[in-house]
């Protein structure tokens, strides 16, 4: 994977996101996002880990949730693997919800009230 298909990849996640959330308007957006996310095949297989952080625009992500101490836990449970996979995570999750905010209702054929509807939710 390269910087641009990083980037395209995670631009067609967020708008799948928000198709699947204008069709489904009971879908809280957070949830599913971080849903779509844990469940994306970069995130599965280790091996997409480092070059996820390398292209993110948000590496360091993960330290609004674990603080060094949580790190040091991670690592010694699971190895440095696992810190990754964290750090990759949380890259990729803010990333998709960066993405996200850069569309507007006119992106999807749909009205404003409906495009914040799925917004707010």
């Amino acid at each position: 994977m390269n910087y641009t298909e990083y980037k395209t990849e995670v631009t067609d996640v967020a708008e799948g996101i928000i198709n699947e959330c204008l069709n489904y308007t009971d879908i809280d957006i957070q949830d599913y996002t971080h849903e779509t996310v844990d469940g994306h095949m970069w995130i599965i297989y280790t091996s997409y880990h480092q070059e996820i952080v390398l292209h993110s625009d948000n590496e360091e992500a993960y330290l609004d949730i674990y603080g060094n101490e949580d790190l040091g836990a991670l690592v010694s449970e699971g190895g440095i693997e696992k810190a990754v996979m964290v750090q990759a995570f949380y890259a990729m999750y803010q990333d998709v919800r960066d993405a996200i905010g850069e569309f507007s209702y006119d992106d999807f054929g749909c009205t404003e009230e409906e495009f914040d509807a799925v917004m707010e939710n």
